[in-house]
């Protein structure tokens, strides 16, 4: 299980939700690796601020 942040609509932190997801196992020549923490960049920010130069399309997301 996996969590990602997803917002459908433009706004402050409030309009990012958290979810969890099922994701595959790794395949043949893959590799699945353990992120122990990430950070939303300026663009991301921009995103959901309804700032960013060029349209978002919603819903959005961003695996964690």
């Amino acid at each position: 299980m996996s969590r990602i942040v997803e917002f459908a609509e433009a706004g402050g932190p409030d309009v990012l939700k958290f979810k969890n997801v099922d994701v595959p196992e790794a395949g043949p020549g893959q590799v699945r690796i353990r992120v122990k923490a990430i950070g939303l960049n300026r663009a991301e920010s921009m995103w959901f601020h309804n700032e960013y130069i060029e349209p978002v399309k919603v819903p959005r997301s961003a695996w964690l």
